[in-house]
C-alpha cells in the first residue's frame, strides 16, 4: 500500500475557494428551511417550551447549559448556540434555521477540506463532500432545530479530522491539542463521535499509511488520552439517559430484539442512502407490532447478517488492491455503533438523523471506487457524478417541504410509514393547536389508543380536548388512565388538578399541581395553575411564590405579571404590585385582568379617579365585566364597600 504524502500545506488557495463555493450551493440548496416552523417533536423541550434557552445568552443561562442534563445529554454547547440564537430571534424560528443550515453548509466545506489534506485526491474529495452535503439523508439533521446537535458536533469532529491531517504532517504536543480540544468540543455539542479515536486508527492505515512505519502498539497509545476522553464522555451520557428514562432497558426490548434491529439497520441504511425514498422522521421499532404488522424476522436478520458477513469479506479480500473500500467500510460499521441500538434510547427503530457522519465512509468508497474504475474514462465518470448529484439534489428539494410544520410532517410520516401510536399522537397535537380540526385531532388520539391502550400521552391529549370543550368528566377520566399508565406524567397532573379546580375541589387540585411541578420543575404553566388555586385558597404568599417562579421561567408572560400584582395586592403589598401589573400591561395593553388589577391596586391606594379609569378600560377590553363593574363603581359612590 502506497503512502500519499499527506501535507495539509498543500491546500491551495484554489481549494479553499472551491470549499467556499460548495458551501454556498449548500446554503441555497438548504436555504427554504428559513420559512420552516418549529415542530411539535423535541423542539419544544429544546426551545419553545424552554425558559433556559428563550432568555438567550447570559450567565445563568451559561451555568445552566454546563451543569443541566435537560432531554437526556450533557450537551454544554448546544445549548449555548441556541441561547444566541434566542437572543437574536427569540421565538422565531428562522434564525435557528439560519445556523442549522450554515453549519451544514460549514460542514460541507470542512469535509471537503479534511478529505483533501487526508488524501490529496482533490476531486474524489470535493465529490464525496457533496454527495455529504445534498443528500435528502442530511434533511433531517439540518431541518430540525432540536438537531443542532448534530450539526455542531459534526463540525467539530470535522475539525479534529483537519487538525489530525497537521498532526501526522508535524507531530508535536500542540498540533496534537488541537485534535484533543476539537473532540472535547465534538463530544460537548453531542456525544456521537465517541468511536472517531477508532476512526483515527483507521485513517493511520488508509490514507496515511502509519502502519507502516509505526507499530500497531505505538499508534493505540497515541489514541489512549482521546480514548479517555470519550470513555468519560459516554459515561456521561448513559448516565444522564438513564437518569431521565431515555433508555430502554431488557424490559422494553430483549436484547435478541436490539440485536437483531441493529442488524438490519446496518443494511437498512446502505439502502436509504442508495434509494432515498420514503424518509420520515420516525420508523417505528420493528419489534412493535401494531394491527399484526411488525415484529423481528429471524430469516430478515439473517439476510442482513448475511449481506454484513459478505461485504466485510469482499473489503478485506480487497484491501491491497481497494484499501479505500475496506476504510470507508470499517468508517460506516464504527462510527454508526453508537446510535445502532444495541442500547436503545427511544422508540424508533432508526433514524435519518443518525447517519449523518456515519455515511461519509460510504461517499469515501464509492468515489474512490468509481474514480479507480473509471480512470480511463474521466468524462464518463464526470457525468456519472453530475448524475447521481442532480439526482439526490432533486430528491433532497423534495424533502424540504415536509419539515414545513407538524402537521405536515407527520402526515407524511404515517403515509411513508406503517402506523404508530407516537405518530398518530404528534399529529393530534399538532392538529390540535389549529383551529377548527379538533375533531381531526380526536380521530388521531384515539386510533392512537387504539394500537396502543396504555399510550399515556395520548391519553392526555385526548384529555386535553375534552377539556377544551366542556367534557370535563370524559377529561378527567383520560388524565387518570394517562396517570394509570405513566404516574410520572407532569403535564397529566396538572391537568387533571385543573379539572378538581373546575370542580371546586381546591385540596385536590393544588396536590395535582404541586406533584407536577416536583416531576417537571420547568413546567411553567403548572406554577400559575398552582398560583390560581392558591389564590382561591386565600394563600396569597403561596400564590405569590408560585407567580414569581412562573416568571423567573418565563418573564415575559403578561397573565402571570397580573396575577402576581394580584397577589401582592392580597397581601397588602401595593408598589409592588402596581410594578407588575404595570409589567403586564405593557407586555400585553389588551389585558383585560391587568387592567382590572391596576384599577384594585389604585383604590386601595386612595386614587378613585385614576382606579375609575382603568375599571372602564378593563370593561371595554371585557364587555362582559361592564356590568359588574359599573355596579362596583355605584356602591362606592354611595359609600359602600366593593363586593
Amino acid at each position: 500500500m502506497s503512502k500519499p504524502a499527506v501535507d495539509p500545506k498543500a491546500v491551495t488557495r484554489g481549494d479553499c475557494i472551491l470549499a467556499s463555493v460548495l458551501a454556498l450551493i449548500t446554503f441555497a440548496i438548504f436555504s427554504p428551511l428559513l420559512n420552516c416552523k418549529f415542530i411539535n417533536f423535541d423542539d419544544p423541550e429544546y426551545v419553545t417550551r424552554n425558559p433556559h434557552v428563550l432568555r438567550g445568552l447570559s450567565l445563568d443561562g451559561t451555568r445552566w447549559a454546563f451543569t443541566s442534563y435537560e432531554t437526556y445529554y450533557w450537551q454544554p454547547l448546544t445549548w449555548l448556540t441556541l441561547q444566541l440564537d434566542a437572543t437574536f430571534s427569540g421565538r422565531n424560528p428562522s434564525g435557528y434555521h439560519l445556523t442549522n443550515v450554515l453549519l451544514h453548509a460549514g460542514n460541507a466545506a470542512l469535509l471537503f477540506l479534511a478529505l483533501l489534506s487526508l488524501t490529496l485526491a482533490r476531486w474524489r474529495s470535493f465529490a464525496a463532500a457533496v454527495i455529504f452535503a445534498v443528500h435528502p439523508l442530511r434533511v433531517e439533521s439540518v431541518a430540525w432545530i432540536a438537531e443542532r446537535k448534530d450539526v455542531l458536533s459534526v463540525f467539530f469532529g470535522f475539525l479534529a479530522l483537519l487538525a489530525y491531517a497537521y498532526y501526522v504532517k508535524a507531530p508535536s504536543w500542540r498540533s496534537y491539542g488541537w485534535v484533543a480540544v476539537s473532540l472535547t468540543l465534538s463530544l460537548m455539542a453531542k456525544p456521537m463521535l465517541v468511536t472517531l479515536p477508532f476512526l483515527l486508527l483507521v485513517l493511520d492505515w488508509w490514507p496515511l499509511g502509519r502502519w507502516a512505519t509505526s507499530t500497531a502498539r505505538e499508534l493505540v497509545v497515541e489514541k489512549l488520552p482521546l480514548v479517555a476522553l470519550v470513555i468519560a464522555s459516554g459515561i456521561v451520557a448513559y448516565l444522564g439517559q438513564v437518569k431521565f428514562g431515555a433508555v430502554a432497558g431488557v424490559g422494553v426490548f430483549s436484547l435478541s430484539e436490539r440485536t437483531g434491529n441493529a442488524i438490519i439497520s446496518y443494511i437498512a441504511y446502505l439502502g436509504m442512502a442508495a434509494w432515498p425514498v420514503d424518509l420520515a422522521v420516525f420508523y417505528p421499532h420493528p419489534a412493535y407490532v401494531y394491527d399484526g404488522v411488525g415484529g423481528i424476522s429471524p430469516w430478515e436478520v439473517a439476510g442482513a447478517a448475511g449481506l454484513l458477513v459478505a461485504v466485510s469479506v469482499a473489503a478485506t479480500v480487497l484491501r491491497k488492491r481497494a484499501p479505500y473500500f475496506l476504510a470507508g467500510w470499517l468508517w460506516y460499521l464504527g462510527t454508526l455503533l453508537p446510535v445502532i441500538g444495541l442500547i436503545q434510547a427511544g422508540a424508533q427503530g432508526r433514524a435519518d438523523r443518525f447517519t449523518y457522519f456515519p455515511q461519509i465512509g460510504i461517499a469515501v468508497a464509492v468515489c474512490w471506487g468509481t474514480a479507480a474504475v473509471l480512470a480511463s474514462r474521466p468524462r464518463v465518470a464526470a457525468v456519472l457524478a453530475a448524475v447521481v448529484v442532480l439526482t439526490l439534489t432533486w430528491r433532497t428539494q423534495t424533502q424540504l417541504p415536509v419539515w414545513l410544520d407538524s402537521v405536515a410532517l407527520w402526515e407524511h410520516a404515517l403515509k411513508t410509514t406503517r402506523k404508530s401510536p407516537e405518530g398518530l399522537f404528534h399529529l393530534a397535537q399538532a392538529l390540535g393547536e389549529q383551529n377548527g380540526r379538533d375533531s381531526e385531532a380526536v380521530r388521531c388520539y384515539r386510533e392512537a389508543l387504539r394500537l396502543d391502550p396504555t399510550y399515556s400521552l395520548a391519553h392526555n391529549g385526548l384529555g386535553v380536548i375534552y377539556l377544551r370543550h366542556g367534557e370535563r368528566e370524559k377529561a378527567k377520566t383520560e388524565f387518570e388512565d394517562a396517570l394509570h399508565f405513566d404516574p410520572k406524567l407532569a403535564e397529566a397532573h396538572t391537568n387533571l388538578g385543573n379539572v378538581y379546580d373546575i370542580e371546586k375541589d381546591l385540596d385536590h387540585a393544588a396536590a395535582e399541581h404541586e406533584e407536577a411541578v416536583r416531576l417537571a420543575p420547568l413546567l411553567v404553566d403548572a406554577y400559575g395553575n398552582l398560583g390560581r388555586v392558591e389564590v382561591k385558597r386565600h394563600h396569597y404568599q403561596r400564590a405569590a411564590d408560585c407567580f414569581r417562579s412562573q416568571i423567573a421561567l418565563r418573564p415575559t408572560d403578561a397573565d402571570a405579571q397580573s396575577n402576581l400584582g394580584m397577589a401582592l395586592l392580597r397581601l397588602g403589598q401595593l408598589e409592588e404590585s402596581l410594578a407588575h401589573v404595570n409589567e403586564a400591561i405593557r407586555l400585553n395593553d389588551r389585558l383585560a385582568a391587568a387592567y382590572f388589577v391596576k384599577a384594585e391596586v389604585l383604590e386601595a391606594a386612595g386614587d378613585l379617579q385614576g382606579s375609575t379609569e382603568f375599571f372602564r378600560k378593563a370593561a371595554r377590553l371585557n364587555p362582559q365585566w361592564e356590568k359588574s363593574i359599573e355596579e362596583r363603581l355605584r356602591r362606592r359612590e354611595s359609600g359602600k364597600t366593593p363586593s
